[in-house]
């Protein structure tokens, strides 16, 4: 599956506005909603693990968003096997102590870091 760049979402932009298509250009903000949400790649948990994250899905009965990633190292519940968490968890921010807030997870990059 080819991935779309912002040059080419810019460009299906302006032909849809031009012709009016507001359907398409609705579909192209969602686009751009979820790259800002989350994107693939690799993500450190604020305690100290690496994930990667492969994409979000839609669970079938309540629509809610999840993100299916993967721990890096074994994990005590399964090992290295692909996992889902609500994408409204992953997103939040916990508290590390009194007045202290962190993003639980941050994003690293599109690889793994050579050293974790």
């Amino acid at each position: 599956m080819t991935r779309l760049s912002e040059k080419d979402l810019s460009r299906v932009e302006f032909i849809a506005g031009t012709n009016g298509a507001d359907h398409i250009l609705s579909l192209v903000e969602e686009v751009r909603e979820y790259r800002n949400q989350l994107r693939p790649g690799i993500y450190r948990h604020y305690a100290g693990h690496h994930y990667q994250v492969f994409f979000i899905a839609r669970q079938t009965e309540t629509d809610e968003e999840l993100v299916i990633y993967m721990p890096l190292y074994e994990h005590p519940k399964g090992g290295r096997v692909p996992q889902a968490r609500p994408l409204k968890m992953w997103l939040e921010e916990v508290e590390i102590g009194p007045n202290e807030k962190v993003p639980r997870f941050t994003y690293v990059g599109e690889k793994l870091p050579a050293k974790l």
